[in-house]
């Protein structure tokens, strides 16, 4: 892997870090806050119930981001027959 690619996935692990991380901040808050139904989870939730389709998305995004490895290296050594 050249300096330039190792530099960009650098990059893209600090801004899926930091976006992780004010994510949970501001969760934490409006969990902690006066108002209710304000968390991430809650209006996601809440947004579901009018449109149908995200469930699914949200499912295509995870399968994209956790599933997109070839099949020989989706289970560890242990666990292929």
């Amino acid at each position: 892997m050249t300096e330039a690619e190792q530099r960009v996935r650098r990059i893209t692990a600090i801004l899926l870090g930091g976006s992780a991380l004010g994510l949970l901040v501001w969760d934490v808050y409006v969990a902690n806050n006066d108002l209710h139904n304000d968390t991430i989870s809650e209006i996601v939730r809440d947004l579901s119930h009018r449109f149908y389709s995200l469930p699914f998305i949200l499912m295509v995004v995870m399968g994209h981001l956790f599933w997109n490895q070839p099949p020989e290296k989706r289970l560890p050594d242990a666990a292929r027959l």
